[in-house]
């Protein structure tokens, strides 16, 4: 598999089948409070708007037909580039992953003037749980 295959997958080029993490190699100051490690979890929702601006004198039901607007198809698209984007991506921060997906989305709608996504970070720590029966978790 070549280096841009790779990449393009999400997998490592040297073969190593880990997903790939920014939790490494990152510049570290008397700051930094993040240990480095290559199989940290991240978890996040992914919110996402976007706007296709319409005349009010268009705003009625029989008119917004005769907009030319594939609506479903630009949700589509938003929606492959989304999920293609955030899973493949090799990033060295989320803000670059939002980026290009934004930036995807407006090269590939017309219509569409403003996107805004929130990936918002759900740090979940492993936290080691004490032996206990069932009964007392419950």
């Amino acid at each position: 598999m070549s280096r841009d295959a790779a990449a393009a997958r999400g997998a490592r080029a040297d073969g190593d089948s880990r997903p790939q993490s920014s939790f490494e190699d990152f510049w570290v100051d008397e700051y930094t409070t993040l240990k480095p490690v290559n199989d940290r979890i991240f978890s996040t929702s992914v919110d996402c708007v976007y706007e296709i601006p319409i005349h009010s004198s268009s705003f009625s039901a029989a008119a917004i037909g005769k907009l030319g607007i594939d609506f479903d198809a630009i949700h589509k698209s938003v929606e492959e580039t989304t999920l293609e984007i955030f899973a493949t991506h090799n990033s060295a921060s989320v803000q670059a992953t939002l980026y290009n997906m934004c930036e995807k989305v407006l090269k590939d709608n017309e219509q569409v003037s403003d996107i805004k996504y929130e990936l918002p970070n759900k740090v979940r720590p492993l936290l080691p749980l004490p032996r206990c029966s069932r009964s007392r978790l419950v």
